[in-house]
């Protein structure tokens, strides 16, 4: 699914980016350029699009610096609860200006856990065995709609856990370097 808003925020920071740094590329969920480049913003423009359709606030904005394939600098907004999160190589995560680590909750029991699933699930052919045995060990699981979301409250250590099948640089370019940060 791909709403007006998704295009919009793409189209602005294809501008964005090719004003303040002509040389970089960029790879985007929705449109990218062809630009080759060692330097390379990866976004995500809307996170969690079918949870916005249906006016549910779980969608994120996220972008990335990479650099010869590798995340050096992450960017995930949540416009709803105006939480900035954000880090750079070797700087440490933050989320709106303070720093954060990951949950140093080291047993699953009670743990909550974000799990998300779409149609193609990758590498999880039964979601369901994943669920139960979850649940047998007393994980509480949270589906938001935006892999982004959830990886970024592991960051900030609101929630222990996140699976999620993303294969695609938009889904996980920022969260590899906030979570590695954090």
């Amino acid at each position: 699914v791909v709403t007006k808003a998704d295009v919009q925020i793409n189209k602005m920071v294809l501008r964005s980016v090719k004003k303040a740094s002509p040389d970089h590329g960029v790879l985007s969920e929705e449109s990218s350029d062809s630009k080759k480049s060692s330097k390379v913003w990866v976004c995500d423009p809307l996170d969690g699009t079918l949870m916005f359709l249906h006016g549910i606030p779980t969608c994120v904005f996220s972008i990335a610096m990479v650099e010869d394939g590798k995340p050096v600098m992450g960017v995930v907004y949540d416009p709803f609860m105006n939480r900035l999160f954000y880090a750079e190589k070797g700087k440490g995560a933050y989320l709106n200006r303070k720093k954060i680590h990951v949950s140093t909750k080291s047993d699953l029991k009670y743990s909550l856990m974000g799990v998300n699933i779409w149609k193609d699930q990758g590498a999880f052919t039964d979601i369901t065995d994943l669920y139960k045995t979850l649940k047998k060990q007393s994980v509480y699981v949270l589906d938001m709609g935006s892999i982004t979301y959830l990886g970024a409250m592991v960051a900030a250590g609101q929630i222990e856990a996140s699976v999620h099948p993303a294969t695609a640089s938009h889904d996980s370019a920022a969260l590899k370097i906030i979570v590695e940060e954090a």
